[in-house]
């Protein structure tokens, strides 16, 4: 029972450092006047530390695990800082996958360094997650991924609803398939290869969404063309019909 709860304590604060970096992200990127963390933010950062080892407690399966934890993230920053469904999604999914890219450089580095986790464990799971946050910090603190985020905001602005959550889903496999490697214990072939078709299909999606917007665009640019030729020629008969009036008056006169 002792054991239980000191891995469940453990996971709790490791995951904290990591939400408390999910808040700072979406504070910088919604509020650039107002990054200071105050008492709303602390506790949201509770609520969701809570909630995510609770969910891998009672939920069993991986996926299902992945896709509630992103939905919890999603619905505390739509209704408590971007206010924006889509941002939200595109946030969310964004910054989890950076938190991928930081657990890949960690786990590089405690191989290089031959650190044997499970000798100091349940703590490991404390010091998974403060360093992981930390390595995501100091990539954040490059401007780099910020830049990136805006550029994809800018994509995927022309993006209707189903678009975007062909994207979403298409992105979330992408990242539960990688961290399948982990913690399935799968062979890194298989999933750098279904990481790759995935990857193409994203791209030829993609494309064929670029094709489809760039069709409507000509479509939408002839027919703004036509309409307002049809305007002028409407003009034109308005004032043919007034001189043609007068004409008429004149000779009846």
């Amino acid at each position: 029972m002792s054991d239980g709860f000191m891995m469940y304590f453990m996971s709790f604060v490791g995951t904290y450092f990591i939400v408390l970096f999910f808040v700072s992200c979406w504070k910088n990127l919604n509020f650039k006047d107002k990054i200071k963390f105050n008492l709303l933010d602390f506790i949201i950062c509770l609520i969701i530390s809570l909630l995510t080892p609770l969910i891998s407690i009672i939920i069993s399966t991986y996926i299902i695990k992945i896709i509630l934890n992103m939905i919890i993230l999603i619905l505390f920053n739509y209704f408590i800082y971007s206010k924006e469904i889509k941002k939200s999604i595109i946030m969310v999914i964004f910054l989890q996958m950076l938190i991928m890219i930081s657990e890949v450089i960690y786990a590089i580095l405690i191989g290089l360094i031959n650190i044997d986790l499970d000798s100091i464990y349940p703590y490991s799971e404390l010091i998974n997650g403060i360093l992981i946050a930390i390595i995501s910090y100091g990539i954040w603190k490059t401007n780099h991924p910020q830049k990136i985020f805006k550029n994809i905001l800018l994509i995927t602005n022309s993006f209707k609803g189903q678009r975007i959550i062909i994207s979403s889903v298409l992105m979330l496999l992408v990242a539960i398939i990688s961290t399948m490697a982990v913690y399935l214990e799968w062979n890194y072939v298989i999933v750098l290869t279904i990481n790759t078709l995935i990857t193409l299909f994203f791209i030829y999606v993609s494309i064929k969404f670029a094709n489809a917007q760039s069709k409507y665009d000509e479509i939408n640019n002839k027919y703004e063309t036509s309409i307002t030729s049809l305007r002028e020629y409407e003009g034109m008969i308005d004032k043919y019909r007034i001189y043609n009036h007068e004409n008429k008056n004149e000779l009846q006169t």
